[in-house]
Order: C-alpha cells, then structure tokens, then sequence
C-alpha cells in the first residue's frame, strides 16, 4: 500500500508557470508523469515558440533543453521548481513600421526584414491566376467621391484600365471598382491606407477562385477586435491581402494571405490574442472543392 501511494505522489504531474514574454501574466501548463512538458502543448497556446528560458541564480537566463518535441526540467533544481518561464520562438514579431509596404510611384511594394512571406514573390505566387482589380469602399458625412477622385488618386501607381462607382446609399457605403492592366499593381494596393479628401478608403481584393484559395477562417468571440488589429497580427505569418468580419458580428472572420501556403500552415492551429482564442480553419467552400479535385469529382466519398 505504502509503495504504491509514494509511487503515486513521485509521478503526480508537475504544472509549470509560463509566461509568453518577460514580464507577461504567467499561465500553468501541467508538465507529463515523467517530467517532460511537450513541446505540442505549448505551440496551442503559443504559436512558433520553440522551447522556454529562465533565469538561473546568477541572474544569466537559461534554456531549457528540447529533443524530439519534448522539454526536460532543469537538472539543477530536480524538476520545474517555482521559476516562471519564457518563451523563445522561432523569430522575434517584426516591427510595425518593417510590416508596411514602402510603395513607389509604379506601385510595387517592397518589405524590410526578410524572411517569411516577405520581400519579392516568389515561385509560390502565379501572377496569372492575381486579380487585375481592387475593391475600394468608404463611408463619409455625406460626401460621395466621384471616378475623377479616384482616378486622380490611383492613377499615380499604374495605368488605369476602368473605373466603375456607386455612391453612397442611405447606410450602405460608397464603392469603386478599379482595374489596372498590371496584375501586380493590384496585390501592392491590398490593404494600404489610403485616402481621398480626408475620406478613408478600404482596399480590398476583389472576390476570385485565386482568392478563395488564399483565405483562411478566424473563428472567435470577441466583437471588439478590429480588422486593424487582426492584419497586424497575421501579418506576422505573411503579407495580407483582405480581413472580412461579417455584420453584425457573427463569431467568425476570414482573413486572405497573398500566398496559400502561408494560409494552409495556419489550417488547425489556435492563436491567443489580446486575450481572444482565434480557431483557424481551412473554409468549408475550398475544402470540399480540393477534395473533389482529389477523389475524381464523386462517388468516392
């Protein structure tokens, strides 16, 4: 009786406090019976960290070891002890000021930093599959833009193919289609502030196949976040192209990536953000149709 109860209290899991950044509000992790603390736990709640640090006795931080997805405690202490940790990921967040585009008079856009989705397109992105058109809208006191507005704004990134407007309606807002004769004109403009008379304008890209193909589903429950503030969150994973939050609020989001494989990484994972959990799905419609590709168009299901 007495072996089995003191085998018992030896392998009662251990929790581990751990914080996403020094300072940050700590969460608790329950470590395995055998001590490790997996590293698929941790990437639920933190994605790209890659193992946790602490601070030993002489102040100097310490990396816990990592083999396999598995951490081990620290020797010294013969366990986790009462440290709380922290994580390291893969790559430190980039800047806000490196996320935005620098946008030259022919309208290519250029990314400081390097690495990820960032910086020239590569093999990835087809250009004959982008859009040659943007979607902008906009909402005023009243004020409806013309298609000289717009053309004297846009004109200056590339020769203007047409421009069609509707003004703006009782509660629905303004809009102008847009199309250019260079495709990469376009994917430059996704998402840049812009704006006409001191009138706000949202870029979109308009909706294709290329672009169902790129989205991903957000699915969470906090009405309050912005579409602002969740382009600068995905934007660390690479560059965005359009953020749509249904109205009124109906618990999920898309969010479209300029690469699919960018979007296709992301497929399962969830993200804690400004305290929302964000459950990230690949959408139903480009599901079914990858797997109708897939098994031939039927009666293989």
């Amino acid at each position: 009786f007495y072996k089995r109860y003191f085998h018992t209290l030896i392998t009662m899991p251990a929790w581990v406090a751990i914080a996403e950044k020094e300072g940050g509000d700590a969460e608790e992790l329950p470590a395995e019976r055998d001590g490790s603390l997996l590293l698929a736990s941790l990437t639920n709640l933190y994605p790209s960290v890659t193992t946790l640090k602490y601070k030993g006795p002489s102040g100097a931080w310490r990396i816990v070891r990592c083999i396999d997805g598995s951490l081990s405690p620290p020797e010294d202490d013969g366990g986790w002890g009462s440290h709380i940790y922290v994580c390291i990921k893969k790559r430190e967040e980039p800047k806000v000021e490196k996320r935005k585009a620098d946008y030259g008079q022919d309208g290519n856009a250029g990314y400081g930093g390097g690495g990820g989705d960032f910086g020239d397109y590569d093999g990835d992105d087809d250009n004959s599959n982008w859009s040659k058109s943007i979607l902008c809208s906009y909402e005023s006191d009243g004020t409806s833009l013309t298609e000289d507005d717009f053309r004297d704004c846009f004109s200056q990134y590339g020769h203007i193919k047409s421009i069609s407007v509707k003004p703006m309606r009782g509660s629905q807002p303004g809009t102008a289609f847009i199309a250019f004769n260079d495709s990469s004109i376009p994917m430059s403009l996704y998402g840049k502030d812009i704006e006409i008379d001191g009138i706000h304008i949202e870029v979109k890209e308009p909706e294709t196949d290329d672009k169902e193909r790129r989205k991903l589903v957000m699915i969470f429950r906090n009405e309050d976040l912005t579409k602002q503030e969740l382009r600068e969150h995905f934007e660390h994973y690479g560059r965005v192209t359009d953020i749509y939050i249904p109205k009124p609020f109906k618990y999920f989001g898309f969010v479209t990536f300029a690469k699919e494989r960018v979007s296709r990484s992301l497929y399962g994972e969830i993200h804690k953000y400004k305290g929302t959990e964000l459950r990230l799905q690949e959408p139903r419609a480009a599901k079914e149709k990858r797997e109708m590709q897939q098994y031939g168009g039927g009666g293989h299901w």
